[in-house]
Parts: C-alpha cells; structure tokens; sequence
C-alpha cells in the first residue's frame, strides 16, 4: 500500500466525527435550505417561512431543497432529515473522489502522483466539513465534474460523442446550476468549446440547459426583492453587490482581486491552513504559480474544456465581494493536478531524491494536522469545524432553543445570528438584526468599517421587524460577531429601558434579551 493511500485510512475515523456531529443551522445557509424544503414538503410552496414575514425564496436555486423535501416526507423530523442531507453529502463526496482519481489515472502515468492528488483533495478542510454538511456544495462538485469531463475529449483536446452525450452533459451542468448559479461557469465554458468543435452541439446543449433551468429563472424573475435592508440578505438582491463591478472604487476592485487571490492560494494547497499567515499566503501564491505553469506545459491542452471551465469559475471567484475558500471545493482537484505536473517537471516524484518524499511528507503531515485540529474541536464542541477556528457550543444553541420555545409566547419575534436554527428548534419566527455587508465585514479597514450598521440602525431594524427577544452567542467563526456586540452594547446604553437581560446562560456569551417595543 503506498502512502497517500495509507494516510487516506486516517481521514476515516475523521470524516465520521464530523458526520456524527449533532449539530444543524451553524452555517446559517443549511438552516435555510431545511427550511425552504420543508415548506415544500408541506405544500406551502418555495418561502422561507421563518422570517416574521413569510419571503418567497429567490437566492438559492431550489434543486438541493426539493431533494431534502423528499427526505421530511419520509424521515417527518429536523435530526433524521439532518443526518440523511449528510449522507447525501459524504455520498456525493465519494463519488466525486472516484471519478477524480478515475480521470488523474489517465493524466498521470505514475500510480503514485495519482495517489497523491487523490489524498490531497480529500484532506482539505473545507472539503471535509462540506462532506458531512446539509449543504449541496458536494453535490455540486460531483455534477460538475461529470458533465465537464463527459465532454472533455482525448488529451489532445479531440472529442468524438453524439448528441446523447452533449444533451445528457447539459442536463447534469443544468442540475448543477440548479445547485448553485455558480454553475453559470460550466455552462458558459462548455458552450465556448462546443462552438469550435460543433456549432450545432453548442446549440443542443444551451437548448437543454434553459430548458431545465427556465422554471427556477421564471421564479426568480416573478418575485420582486423586499425592501427591508435586512431580508434583503435572504433573497437574491443579496448579491447585487455581490461583485467587484456593483459599484465599488477601484481601490475597493483591486483590494478584493488580490484578497481573493491569496485565499485560494492559501487553500487548495491542503494543510498550510495550520501555518502563520506570514507563511500561508507565500506558500499558497507559489503553489498557484506552479498551477498556472502546469496549465500551460501541461500534457492536458491548454484550452480544454476543464481548463475553461477552471478559468471562467476562478474569475467569478476572484471577483465575488465574499472570501471564496468554501466554494473552491469542485476546482481544488484541477488545481492539485496542473500543480502535480509542474512539479513533476522538477521531478518531485523521483524517489530516488530526498527532499521529494520529505516535502510530501512534511504536507501530509500538515494536511492531516488541519483536519485532525478540526475534528478535535467537533468534538469538544458539538459543532463541525474547520481547523483551528474556534466555533460555538451545540448544547448551548439547544439550550437557547428549549428555553425561547418554553418561555415566549408562540408570536414572539426573535433576533439571532443563526435564526434559521433558532427557528428549526424552538417554532419562533427569528431573523438577523444586522445589515449584509460583505465588503466592510470582509475586505474593509476594520477601523472606519461598519459591518453591520450603526445602533440606530438595529434599532430601527428590530422596530420594522418586531422584535420581540434577542439571542446573543459569541458568533464565533462570524466576523460580524464583535462588531455587532459593540454595537448591540451601544443600543443597550442608550436605550436601557427597552433592552432587559431576562436569561444568562452559564457559560460567557450567550445570553437572552427581552426587547420592549414601545421604549425602543
């Protein structure tokens, strides 16, 4: 047994720890997605019903929540439905890793690197935890890599499939749009390279997409964004800023393009995670300069399907005002194999030298370290977590729950970080209190930054949308968290009277407030 497959026995004992982590709703947008299907599972329709008013669902595609609506139908309740979306999850996981080292099989002639790259996609934190996460990126990543290499060709770039092929690729890249509107990318690449190859296929493959995709787009379209700063968030006017040319200056542009660029850098390269930034980000640009010339001297054309498809969704990446770690999940394979044959120009491979092995090993080691230190601090916690970042107790979020459910009365509006948990558990109507920022949270001097408003204007946004009690937590693993404390503790200053401390939980930092309307 080589090593990389000898170290692939390790992830084993880690990926079930993650996957028999209790908790549900701590990354706020699997919360949604089990609310939104199982209002669809009832007949209520595509709405995000736990808002204090009911807001039809525009921002994620509906494919992932009509399959979870599949599984309320049989399981009835949130722990069964949760358990199952992560299976769904590690499903997809495995498959796509099959079909991954299926395809390095035919780039590499060495066993070995294949082995390597295959170990290194499985031991990135963030493909981890989205493994055994309630969220659809896994499945994603698994669609998309069928239909790109359903129509990749030979490795000279040649291609000989008919119109069953093109119309069956277009219905997977269709589905994995539905997933996630990322897949824009898939299908504006598989229709640049078909329209070389075979106008009449690019016709046949836009034709199935938009055939697939028109009842989602018709949605979208039917449904106008709320006007409320705060469900703005929850729709799909959330990403009308969600991009470098909404509006932002060209400091702003450059800073986001060269943020971004430095995150991906520092995490396809499984493991640096666990180094000083001082050294991840230099660790990461070498690796992506490695990629770039692995793309370009590569055996694979440099132009293939895959390679369009790479450059046009790291592009949306690079530009996407957010931090673009979580969903480089279905490149991060890619990028491991162009970065597999640069090296393999210098001769990393050669066993016979040393520092080869030793490199290999030392990364290894700091992939294994990452995950590990994630899985340590499931553990401790209750709640999946990816590396070293501190994350928030599950008992306590149960506990939050229970007491809300039992103590308030069934309209009370409650305020909350993870609202859509809030709401899973407790029956309350909840929502966030702050505004959507994702410039200021993110990329922002945090010194003249004002990530989510000033306290008037949690004010104003718990008046307009009742209010009733609000959660605090520690919002860990949220940069929101300290910036909203402030502010919160500023509102609670000025307006004593109105904001009353009515449960504080043993452990620091989670507390609950009872907010008076008439005195706010």
């Amino acid at each position: 047994m080589s090593l990389p497959r000898a170290l692939l026995l390790l992830l084993v004992p880690i990926y079930g720890i993650y996957l028999l982590s209790p908790a549900v709703g701590y990354m706020h947008d699997d919360g949604l997605y089990l609310i939104t299907s199982r209002a669809l599972a009832a007949g209520r329709g595509y709405i995000i019903e736990s808002l204090p008013s009911e807001l039809p669902q525009t921002k994620y595609p509906i494919l992932y929540p009509a399959i979870l609506a599949l599984f309320w139908k049989v399981a009835g309740s949130i722990g069964p439905v949760a358990f199952i979306a992560k299976l769904l999850s590690l499903a997809c996981t495995i498959a796509w890793l099959a079909i991954v080292r299926k395809w390095a099989a035919k780039v590499f002639e060495n066993p070995l690197t294949v082995d390597w790259v295959l170990f290194f996609s499985a031991c990135s934190p963030w493909v981890v935890f989205l493994s055994t996460s309630a969220l659809p990126d896994t499945f994603f990543a698994l669609l998309s890599t069928i239909s790109a290499l359903m129509l990749l060709g030979d490795k000279h770039g040649n291609a000989d499939y008919g119109w069953r092929s093109v119309a069956m690729a277009a219905a997977l890249a269709a589905a994995a749009f539905l997933l996630r509107t990322t897949g824009i990318a898939l299908i504006a690449a598989a229709a640049i390279v078909l329209l070389k190859r075979n106008p009449r296929h690019t016709f046949l493959f836009l034709f199935v997409v938009a055939l697939l995709s028109a009842p989602w787009l018709y949605w979208q379209a039917l449904h106008a964004a709320p006007t409320d700063v705060i469900q703005l968030y929850y729709s799909k006017a959330s990403y009308a800023r969600g991009h470098i040319l909404a509006g932002y200056q060209p400091l702003q542009m450059l800073n986001v393009l060269v943020s971004n660029t430095m995150l991906i850098g520092s995490t396809f390269v499984a493991g640096i995670q666990v180094l000083p930034l001082a050294l991840s980000m230099p660790i990461g640009m070498a690796g992506l300069w490695y990629v770039g010339k692995g793309w370009f001297f590569g055996s694979m054309p440099r132009f293939s399907l895959i390679a369009v498809w790479v450059v046009l969704y790291s592009g949306i990446l690079l530009c996407w005002v957010w931090p673009p770690q979580r969903y480089m999940t279905p490149i991060v394979p890619v990028l491991l194999i162009y970065l597999a044959q640069a090296l393999s120009k210098l001769g990393w491979i050669q066993t016979r030298q040393l520092a080869a092995p030793c490199a290999l090993i030392a990364c290894s080691i700091a992939a294994i370290a990452a995950v590990g230190a994630g899985a340590i601090k499931t553990i401790q916690v209750g709640s999946p977590m990816i590396g070293w970042i501190e994350g928030e107790r599950w008992s306590e979020h149960q506990e939050i729950a229970a007491w809300i459910e039992a103590n308030t009365s069934a309209n009370s509006v409650v305020s909350a970080n993870l609202d859509p948990l809030l709401y899973l558990y407790s029956g309350r109507k909840a929502i966030r209190a702050f505004r959507h920022s994702p410039y200021d949270t993110f990329y922002a001097d945090p010194e003249f930054a004002v990530p989510v408003g000033t306290a008037e204007d949690i004010r104003q946004q718990m008046k307009s949308n009742g209010v009733t009690h609000v959660v605090l937590t520690p919002m860990k693993g949220f940069p929101e968290g300290k910036p909203f404390q402030k502010v919160f503790a500023e509102l609670q200053a000025r307006r004593p009277a109105a904001i009353r401390l009515i449960k504080q939980l043993s452990r620091s930092g989670y507390a609950i407030y009872q907010i008076n309307q008439q005195a706010l």
